[in-house]
């Protein structure tokens, strides 16, 4: 039985950041689209320069993970989706559509996310235990704090699609 050097994962770690980060390399983003009226496309690095929060969490059994997100109604905000005062009257009717790479999708009325009608607003992950999240899980993760059962947070985001 070979061992590993416990200091192996740190550095298998240290260089997928390395070369995620070379120019050229292709980073992970999450699109806001839809009816969006300015479309972005948004990567860690760009996510992490918006205010973030950590959000500890334990699901299926699995340990307490720490999160680093941020609210999902700023990142839509960027790409000029009315939150705020604004939802109200007809826009409690549309709703955002979250997909995931793997093709598993669930949909929010857009007032669900707006922290003005939430005490815990939902978050995009972008980093876990203090480093990028795998693929398996990400690299982004919506986590819906007061949701009891955890259908709604999805692994491997990749999508957020504005409807009317």
């Amino acid at each position: 039985m070979s061992r590993v050097h416990p200091w192996a994962a740190v550095v298998l770690s240290l260089c997928t950041q390395v070369l995620a980060e070379q120019p050229g390399a292709a980073q992970p983003v999450v699109k806001v689209n839809g009816v969006a009226p300015a479309p972005v496309e948004l990567s860690i690095r760009q996510m992490a320069q918006l205010s973030s929060r950590t959000v500890s969490v334990a699901a299926h059994q699995a340990p307490v993970a720490h999160y680093q997100c941020v609210r999902l109604s700023d990142v839509l905000i960027l790409a000029g989706i009315p939150m705020g005062p604004e939802v109200r009257g007809q826009r409690l009717t549309e709703s955002i559509r979250v997909s995931a790479r793997d093709g598993y999708q669930v949909t929010f009325a857009l007032a669900e996310l707006e922290p003005d009608f939430r005490d815990n607003p939902s978050v995009l992950c972008y980093q876990k235990d203090g480093a990028a999240i795998a693929l398996a899980e990400g690299p982004f993760r919506l986590i819906v704090p007061d949701d009891k059962k955890h259908g709604r947070w999805v692994r491997q985001v990749d999508a957020l699609t504005w409807m009317r």
